[in-house]
């Protein structure tokens, strides 16, 4: 969990000053972790400050691996 904990600090870092309404998780990495969308899933929201994380959603991305080469080409 110690990268699962890095991951999940910089995240709640940036829900602090961005305030999103969505942080998505995805990519090929999520594959070689199972579980670790569910933990970030709670971990995020309980390292965030309360006025961020009242509209807070932590899902997990669908495009999987694709992900990078699916953003690339929609950069084109």
């Amino acid at each position: 969990h110690e990268i699962g904990g890095k991951l999940a600090q910089v995240a709640s870092t940036l829900v602090a000053f961005l305030n999103p309404e969505l942080v998505l998780i995805g990519g090929g990495v999520l594959e070689r972790a199972p579980g670790l969308v569910a933990w970030l899933q709670t971990e995020i929201p309980a390292r965030s400050p309360q006025v961020s994380r009242r509209c807070l959603s932590v899902k997990q991305g669908v495009l999987g691996s694709s992900a990078g080469i699916i953003g690339s080409v929609t950069l084109r």
